[in-house]
């Protein structure tokens, strides 16, 4: 249906701290939000992180409403900001 970006804390999510044991590398880190959010039937699109380390933003294709929902809990994200495509808006407009 459409993209999410947001805004994810490294190391707090129970998920994520399940899945990365004791690896705390970028790497160990992306993996495990692509499993987290292939789970919920979505999939990773680009993850970048925060110079500091301590956030990254991922942005993410979802399928619905519900799905959406349960990546965003499971990964205890923040700042969300879902994008849509120029079809996707008319659709939401009654114009597609």
């Amino acid at each position: 249906m459409a993209w999410s970006w947001v805004r994810v804390k490294t190391g707090t999510s129970p998920k994520l701290r399940d899945c990365m044991g004791g690896d705390t590398s970028a790497g160990k880190f992306v993996a495990c939000v692509e499993t987290i959010v292939a789970n919920r039937n979505g999939r990773v699109d680009d993850v970048k992180f925060e110079p500091n380390g301590r956030w990254a933003r991922v942005r993410f294709w979802w399928e619905n409403p519900q799905d959406r929902l349960a990546i965003l809990l499971d990964l205890e994200a923040e700042d969300v900001h879902d994008l849509l495509s120029a079809e996707e808006m008319d659709g939401l407009r009654g114009g597609g």
